[in-house]
């Protein structure tokens, strides 16, 4: 069987990246070739990249998940049996991030580009959450919930990987943007 990375044919579409717009005439050229044999490459190595990007998403949502929905027992309440608002907050945002994370998971594995969109949505959303969380727990220390060195991982990690991937898709417009004058 002929290795994907090394042939000439188009992949596959996955929903970004379509062999459609890249599909030349018969390259009359050593550069046209190599640009074609480029382009086949970098798409091969795109969907590599999507299947370690949805891996990543299923492994966050199963972390999240373990700490939102397995560790908690019983509703967010105190010993006096007072209802602790921090508790209910840090876990539905550890919650609501895993579910998000695995519908990005999903999504990525379907259309990378609505999944990295969800992506940057949910990564950002959680950030913003857990930094609230993390603000809450400060001034409360009476009715803290988790390790605040997990709500500081969980803000950068979500945070980083929000807004690379934001920016690479940024970048990747701007690219697509540059191409599309010169042609």
């Amino acid at each position: 069987m002929e290795d994907p990375r090394t042939s000439d044919n188009p992949p596959a579409d996955d929903g970004e990246h379509s062999a459609t717009p890249h599909q030349h005439a018969p390259a009359s050229s050593p550069h046209q070739h190599a640009h074609a044999h480029h382009l086949n490459h970098h798409a091969y190595a795109k969907r590599e990249g999507l299947m370690d990007n949805a891996f990543m998403m299923f492994l966050g949502a199963v972390v999240l998940g373990y700490f939102g929905f397995y560790l908690p027992s019983g509703p967010p309440v105190n010993a006096q049996g007072q209802f602790v608002p921090l508790w209910a907050i840090d876990m539905w945002s550890l919650r609501c991030t895993s579910l998000g994370m695995g519908l990005c998971g999903i999504a990525m594995l379907t259309n990378a580009r609505v999944g990295e969109l969800l992506y940057i949505f949910v990564a950002l959303a959680s950030a913003i959450a857990f930094i609230v969380t993390l603000a809450l727990d400060q001034l409360d220390h009476a009715n803290t919930v988790m390790n605040w060195l997990l709500d500081v991982l969980i803000v950068l990690i979500n945070g980083y990987g929000g807004l690379e991937t934001l920016i690479d898709l940024l970048r990747a417009r701007k690219r697509r943007n540059l191409m599309d004058g010169e042609g």
